[in-house]
């Protein structure tokens, strides 16, 4: 069963996966996030596999290479890196948590492979997908727009869905 969140930025999307994680911490878990890095404004993001804990830069502001996206250059070899991880624990893990489908993650060809795979598997999936993107997942889980002042609805909603 899949869930996919989109919305507008600032919406509470990746709080609201957090508040999910927590809530679901005695079940087997797996999955990656992409937390911001901040100092004095963003600076870029982090990527990191839910499992082992490891981290890797997604993208920053202080990578002048491309690709990029605005003024973040993505770091694919970073992403790959945490998939590889990922899927290491894929296999036992009943729920997944993925934030986000986006345009910087979908740079890496690994990443885009993976987030297909994990959406066609039997596993509980919950997705953040960028809301640029969502027409290209509609088809494979239920959409969920997110809005700040529906959080604990839309929270309750989803883990009365996963349990």
């Amino acid at each position: 069963m899949n869930i996919l969140l989109t919305g507008k930025p600032g919406c509470g999307k990746s709080s609201l996966v957090e508040d999910l994680i927590e809530a679901l911490k005695d079940k087997r878990i797996a999955g990656i996030i992409t937390p911001e890095i901040r100092d004095k404004g963003r600076k870029g993001f982090k990527i990191i596999d839910l499992a082992s804990g490891r981290e890797d830069i997604l993208a920053s502001v202080d990578i002048k290479t491309n690709p990029r996206v605005g003024k973040y250059g993505v770091n694919i070899e970073g992403i790959d890196n945490i998939v590889d991880l990922f899927l290491e624990s894929f296999e036992t893990t009943d729920y997944i948590f993925w934030d986000e489908i986006g345009k910087m993650e979908l740079y890496s060809t690994k990443f885009k492979k993976v987030s297909e795979e994990i959406l066609k598997s039997n596993k509980y999936v919950v997705a953040v997908v960028h809301r640029n993107l969502v027409n290209r997942y509609k088809e494979m889980g239920e959409i969920i727009w997110v809005e700040r002042e529906k959080i604990d609805q839309i929270k309750k909603y989803i883990l009365d869905k996963l349990k």
